[in-house]
């Protein structure tokens, strides 16, 4: 009974510190705030995650993750690694530099470089997400003797996304589209999508 109690007053926790990073950010986003929004004393937020630090990361995480999901998405349903890059540089094109989704990816580059304590966990979710772009282009582009490695063209598109993303947040006038275009035809693929090759 103890154990579950604890884990929804952990759970609990951290809706609470989604809300409020959704709603004001890492700098605003302060522990008192947290623990006002989900009823709980301040002890508790300190007991289950250590740190404000510990505590904005592992909240933020899933909206990284959901962000990078879907650039995996749209590279999985495209008919080559090319044509899905394209998709993936209009979609980040299309966002707003206030969406929510952005300002926690820019908040977790921050505290990246800020704080070494949570380095490792954000570093993880960036590398399972090269991992699954791998595997789509693997998918496609079966890795072949004299070309380059999937792992290795996963990591230059990730790169990519992150860089233009970059740009783009610090220059909303920067338009993504000749970069997409320049992608789109690298290289055919055999029209046949990711989805379509997996068993």
């Amino acid at each position: 009974m103890g154990e579950r109690s604890e884990s929804r007053t952990a759970t609990s926790i951290l809706e609470a510190a989604r809300r409020c990073l959704l709603a004001e950010g890492f700098a605003a986003t302060s522990t008192r705030k947290v623990a006002s929004e989900a009823g709980v004393p301040l002890s508790q937020v300190h007991y289950h995650f250590g740190s404000k630090a510990a505590l904005l990361v592992e909240a933020a995480l899933a909206r990284l993750d959901a962000e990078l999901r879907e650039s995996v998405r749209l590279l999985a349903a495209a008919p080559s690694p090319g044509v899905g890059a394209a998709a993936v540089i209009r979609w980040l094109g299309g966002l707003d530099r206030d969406d929510p989704g952005v300002r926690t990816i820019v908040d977790l580059t921050v505290e990246a470089f800020r704080n070494p304590e949570v380095r490792p966990t954000i570093a993880a979710v960036l590398d399972t997400s090269r991992a699954e772009i791998a595997e789509v282009v693997a998918a496609v582009v079966p890795d072949r003797p004299g070309e380059p490695p999937s792992r290795g063209v996963a990591d230059i598109l990730a790169a990519l996304f992150d860089g233009l993303l970059l740009h783009r947040i610090i220059d909303p006038g920067f338009d993504l589209e000749p970069a997409a275009r320049a992608i789109e035809t690298w290289p055919a693929g055999g029209g046949v999508t990711a989805a379509e090759q997996r068993p």
